[in-house]
């Protein structure tokens, strides 16, 4: 069992995987807090502490990098034989909220591109769902006029075949 912890552990935090991600040298590291402190930004690229060996950071960052899935299961074949659940703070350091410069443990938002707070987080999610529910009210009335609009584009198109028609007959006597 202590090598199949061992497995489940990651050499940078020494504490279990989250969110394992596969390096092109077959290495794995959690994507955040380890992954992200790999990075060298300036020359868009991550160095294996393991091998050394050098990789270019994709497009879209750490996070498009492979999941490591084999890991992955392995951690969730952990936690259905042991039933213990991975603290979701556990490796994780303290950091300042972009939002609201409070120290917290931080969620990474897509939307915005920022580490957040769980408040700032649940706030921010608020807004978006306000958004979307208006963007989607905007989108149905839209459609709502569309169709109209194309009932009646419709309906003067049968209107002027049936003068076509009408006047066609009428220069044919």
């Amino acid at each position: 069992m202590e090598q199949f912890e061992q497995l489940l552990t990651c050499c940078v935090c020494l504490d279990r995987y989250r969110i394992p991600k596969l390096l092109p040298c077959q290495h794995s590291f959690c994507m955040e807090p380890c992954m992200e402190g790999l990075v060298d930004y300036v020359r868009r690229q991550v160095k294996c502490p393991e091998c050394r060996a050098e990789h270019r950071i994709p497009y879209n960052g750490v996070q498009a990098f492979p999941t490591n899935v084999t890991l992955q299961r392995f951690l969730e074949l952990h936690i259905e034989i042991t039933g213990e659940l991975p603290d979701p703070t556990s490796g994780q350091i303290m950091e300042r909220c972009s939002v609201c410069s409070e120290k917290s443990y931080l969620s990474y938002c897509a939307h915005c591109e920022k580490k957040i707070c769980e408040d700032c987080k649940s706030a921010h999610m608020d807004i978006l769902r306000r958004e979307i529910t208006r963007f989607n009210s905007q989108i149905r009335r839209s459609l709502h006029r569309l169709q109209d609009t194309l009932a009646i584009i419709e309906k003067n198109s049968v209107s002027l075949q049936t003068k076509c028609v009408y006047r066609s007959h009428r220069s044919l006597r």
